[in-house]
């Protein structure tokens, strides 16, 4: 990232063939909330955005089609600042637990931090940590990172900062 460019990188996704990239200006007024617009259609994992202003925040959604152009899944919308202004991005997140071990049924709440890249660049908060669980049938997890053990199996929770870093952690259900 750069005063005037971002670049976004993401894992390819299994089946997508194409990627879809959406963006916009972040709202600039509480409560405004500006809509995204189609930026690109690409085949590759990154995107550099560049013509930007400095210092502002941008925020992006990627949607990933097969063949087909069928969507198989899409991003976390992910908020980033330019360079050049008083605002900074997160350097990190961290969670309480890399691993856990829970019985089916039970309960535990992660804790997690997000870390910015530095003290002198405050980041402008656009939304909390996100939580995904990668097997919803093995373990679920809320918005507020409470994760509930559903049956025995291995998933893995990811805890997402707003500009798109996460942390995994390992649930293993007996």
């Amino acid at each position: 990232m750069t005063k005037n460019a971002i670049t976004i990188h993401w894992n390819k996704v299994k089946g997508a063939k194409y990627y879809v990239v959406y963006g916009s200006k972040c709202g600039t007024k509480k409560g405004q909330v500006p809509p995204f617009k189609k930026i690109k259609t690409i085949t590759k994992n990154s995107y550099t955005q560049k013509k930007l202003k400095k210092g502002t925040y941008y925020k992006y959604l990627i949607i990933a089609l097969d063949k087909n152009r069928k969507v198989v899944t899409s991003s976390k919308t992910v908020h980033v600042v330019t360079k050049g202004g008083k605002n900074g991005n997160d350097k990190t997140v961290t969670v309480n637990k890399s691993s856990i071990t829970l019985k089916k049924g039970k309960t535990f709440t992660l804790k997690t931090k997000e870390v910015p890249q530095s003290k002198a660049k405050k980041v402008k908060r656009h939304r909390k940590v996100k939580y995904e669980s990668s097997n919803t049938a093995v373990a679920k997890v809320t918005q507020k990172g409470k994760i509930k053990a559903k049956k025995k199996g291995t998933a893995y929770i990811y805890a997402y900062a707003q500009n798109g870093l996460y942390k995994k952690v390992k649930v293993t259900v007996k």
